[in-house]
Protein backbone atom coordinates (compact mmCIF):
# COMPACT_ATOMS: atom_id res chain seq x y z
CA UNK A 1 0.00 0.00 0.00
CA UNK A 2 2.78 2.46 0.60
CA UNK A 3 4.91 1.30 -2.14
CA UNK A 4 1.57 2.35 -4.31
CA UNK A 5 0.98 5.80 -2.44
CA UNK A 6 4.79 6.76 -3.07
CA UNK A 7 4.46 6.07 -6.82
CA UNK A 8 0.82 7.98 -7.05
CA UNK A 9 2.73 10.58 -5.65
CA UNK A 10 5.28 10.45 -7.78
CA UNK A 11 3.28 10.32 -10.92
CA UNK A 12 1.01 13.69 -9.39
CA UNK A 13 4.86 15.37 -8.34
CA UNK A 14 5.76 14.88 -11.75
CA UNK A 15 3.05 16.35 -13.79
CA UNK A 16 3.54 19.26 -10.95
CA UNK A 17 7.89 19.12 -11.00
CA UNK A 18 10.50 18.38 -12.67
CA UNK A 19 10.67 14.79 -11.20
CA UNK A 20 13.98 12.23 -12.39
CA UNK A 21 12.93 9.18 -13.67
CA UNK A 22 15.01 7.34 -11.97
CA UNK A 23 13.51 7.99 -9.23
CA UNK A 24 10.20 6.50 -10.57
CA UNK A 25 11.84 3.36 -11.93
CA UNK A 26 13.18 2.68 -8.70
CA UNK A 27 10.22 2.94 -7.07
CA UNK A 28 8.32 1.13 -9.35
CA UNK A 29 11.71 -1.57 -8.87
CA UNK A 30 11.01 -1.33 -4.87
CA UNK A 31 7.09 -1.54 -5.93
CA UNK A 32 7.44 -5.10 -7.68
CA UNK A 33 10.45 -6.51 -5.18
CA UNK A 34 7.73 -5.55 -2.52
CA UNK A 35 5.09 -8.10 -4.36
CA UNK A 36 7.55 -11.02 -5.04
CA UNK A 37 8.08 -11.00 -1.51
CA UNK A 38 4.67 -11.48 -0.84
CA UNK A 39 5.14 -15.35 -2.65
CA UNK A 40 8.58 -15.46 -1.18
CA UNK A 41 7.36 -14.95 2.47
CA UNK A 42 4.24 -17.29 2.04
CA UNK A 43 6.88 -19.86 0.70
CA UNK A 44 9.06 -19.32 3.84
CA UNK A 45 6.25 -19.88 6.56
CA UNK A 46 5.38 -22.92 4.42
CA UNK A 47 8.92 -24.22 4.63
CA UNK A 48 9.52 -23.82 7.88
CA UNK A 49 6.03 -25.52 8.85
CA UNK A 50 6.88 -28.49 6.50
CA UNK A 51 10.22 -29.39 8.34
CA UNK A 52 8.37 -28.56 11.94
CA UNK A 53 5.91 -31.29 10.82
CA UNK A 54 8.56 -34.05 10.02
CA UNK A 55 8.44 -37.02 11.62
CA UNK A 56 11.19 -37.76 13.84
CA UNK A 57 10.37 -41.60 15.00
CA UNK A 58 14.24 -42.07 15.32
CA UNK A 59 17.42 -40.29 15.08
CA UNK A 60 18.12 -40.10 10.87
CA UNK A 61 14.41 -38.89 11.01
CA UNK A 62 15.15 -36.22 13.87
CA UNK A 63 18.49 -34.98 12.38
CA UNK A 64 16.55 -34.55 9.14
CA UNK A 65 13.93 -32.97 10.39
CA UNK A 66 16.48 -30.33 12.66
CA UNK A 67 18.24 -29.60 9.51
CA UNK A 68 14.86 -28.61 7.67
CA UNK A 69 14.11 -26.87 10.77
CA UNK A 70 17.09 -25.02 10.39
CA UNK A 71 16.79 -24.06 6.88
CA UNK A 72 13.46 -23.22 7.06
CA UNK A 73 14.45 -20.31 9.92
CA UNK A 74 16.92 -19.31 8.22
CA UNK A 75 14.93 -18.50 5.51
CA UNK A 76 11.67 -17.59 7.63
CA UNK A 77 14.00 -14.53 8.62
CA UNK A 78 16.35 -13.34 5.28
CA UNK A 79 12.85 -13.31 3.73
CA UNK A 80 11.30 -10.70 6.39
CA UNK A 81 15.22 -8.51 5.89
CA UNK A 82 14.04 -8.40 2.30
CA UNK A 83 10.98 -7.08 3.04
CA UNK A 84 12.14 -4.55 5.75
CA UNK A 85 14.87 -3.38 3.20
CA UNK A 86 12.41 -2.88 0.77
CA UNK A 87 9.67 -0.84 3.36
CA UNK A 88 12.62 1.39 4.16
CA UNK A 89 13.61 2.41 0.60
CA UNK A 90 9.90 2.95 -0.21
CA UNK A 91 10.09 5.43 3.55
CA UNK A 92 13.17 6.99 2.18
CA UNK A 93 11.69 8.06 -1.25
CA UNK A 94 8.82 9.11 0.15
CA UNK A 95 10.82 10.99 2.90
CA UNK A 96 12.73 12.20 0.06
CA UNK A 97 9.83 13.45 -1.78
CA UNK A 98 8.31 15.25 1.43
CA UNK A 99 11.52 17.35 1.17
CA UNK A 100 11.43 18.83 -1.85
CA UNK A 101 8.40 21.24 -3.37
CA UNK A 102 5.03 21.15 -1.39
CA UNK A 103 2.85 18.23 -3.82
CA UNK A 104 -0.79 17.87 -4.21
CA UNK A 105 -0.28 14.53 -2.67
CA UNK A 106 1.49 15.70 0.72
CA UNK A 107 -0.75 14.12 2.76
CA UNK A 108 -0.64 10.77 0.62
CA UNK A 109 2.98 10.91 1.01
CA UNK A 110 2.83 11.21 4.75
CA UNK A 111 0.76 8.27 5.17
CA UNK A 112 2.98 5.98 3.23
CA UNK A 113 6.21 6.70 4.97
CA UNK A 114 4.16 5.49 8.19
CA UNK A 115 3.24 2.76 6.75
CA UNK A 116 6.01 1.38 5.22
CA UNK A 117 8.12 2.25 8.41
CA UNK A 118 5.94 0.55 10.64
CA UNK A 119 6.09 -2.59 7.91
CA UNK A 120 9.71 -2.15 8.40
CA UNK A 121 9.62 -2.22 11.98
CA UNK A 122 7.16 -5.22 12.19
CA UNK A 123 9.36 -7.12 9.24
CA UNK A 124 12.41 -6.62 11.31
CA UNK A 125 10.61 -8.09 14.61
CA UNK A 126 9.19 -10.99 12.54
CA UNK A 127 13.24 -11.44 11.34
CA UNK A 128 14.47 -11.38 14.84
CA UNK A 129 11.80 -13.91 16.22
CA UNK A 130 12.78 -16.42 13.91
CA UNK A 131 16.72 -15.38 14.39
CA UNK A 132 16.55 -16.40 17.91
CA UNK A 133 16.11 -20.21 16.64
CA UNK A 134 19.11 -20.22 14.07
CA UNK A 135 21.94 -22.28 16.07
CA UNK A 136 24.57 -22.63 12.82
CA UNK A 137 26.60 -19.81 14.12
CA UNK A 138 28.05 -18.00 10.98
CA UNK A 139 24.34 -17.85 9.19
CA UNK A 140 23.00 -16.34 12.41
CA UNK A 141 25.63 -13.61 12.49
CA UNK A 142 24.66 -12.82 9.07
CA UNK A 143 21.74 -12.19 9.24
CA UNK A 144 22.14 -10.50 12.48
CA UNK A 145 23.86 -7.93 10.74
CA UNK A 146 21.89 -7.31 8.03
CA UNK A 147 19.13 -6.67 10.96
CA UNK A 148 21.23 -4.10 12.69
CA UNK A 149 21.95 -2.29 9.64
CA UNK A 150 18.04 -2.23 8.38
CA UNK A 151 17.08 -1.32 12.32
CA UNK A 152 19.74 1.97 11.96
CA UNK A 153 18.05 2.87 8.71
CA UNK A 154 14.82 2.19 10.68
CA UNK A 155 15.70 4.33 13.48
CA UNK A 156 16.58 7.04 10.40
CA UNK A 157 13.00 7.00 8.55
CA UNK A 158 11.18 6.92 12.37
CA UNK A 159 13.37 10.41 13.38
CA UNK A 160 12.37 11.76 10.00
CA UNK A 161 9.08 10.87 10.12
CA UNK A 162 6.31 13.94 9.90
CA UNK A 163 5.60 15.25 12.69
Amino acid sequence: MAAGLVEMALNMAAAEVSIDDSLRMQMQQTHQRLLACVDADAAAYNELLAAINLPQNDEVEKARREVAIEQGLALATATPLEIAAACLQTAEIGIALLGGEPTLAGGDLQIAVLLAGASAKGAIQMADLNLNGITEKQKAASLQQQSIVLKARWENVNGATVR
